[in-house]
């Protein structure tokens, strides 16, 4: 989109459309987790602890993911949006 010369507000709300995407999955993912992992009949109390710390990494590492994304300086492709 860059290359072809979009503007800025076209190439925003594709970005704003991708990363909600991106968060709905997330949501979708992590409910998953919680229902097969720590919340389903049957488990041990270990595995239990396992799915919680695998869950809290995850959420850990897309969290300063973005944050770090967003704390980051702007790439040079960047200048070339109109």
């Amino acid at each position: 989109m860059l290359d072809e010369g979009k503007g800025c507000v076209e190439v925003m709300e594709v970005v704003a459309g991708v990363r909600g995407a991106v968060n709905g999955l997330m949501g979708q993912v992590i409910e998953d987790h919680i229902r097969h992992h720590l919340a389903a009949e049957g488990l041990t109390q270990q595995e239990r602890n396992e799915g919680a710390a695998e869950l809290i990494d995850v959420v850990r590492a897309y969290q300063t993911g973005f944050k770090a994304r967003m704390d980051s300086p702007a790439p040079a492709s960047a200048s070339t949006i109109r």
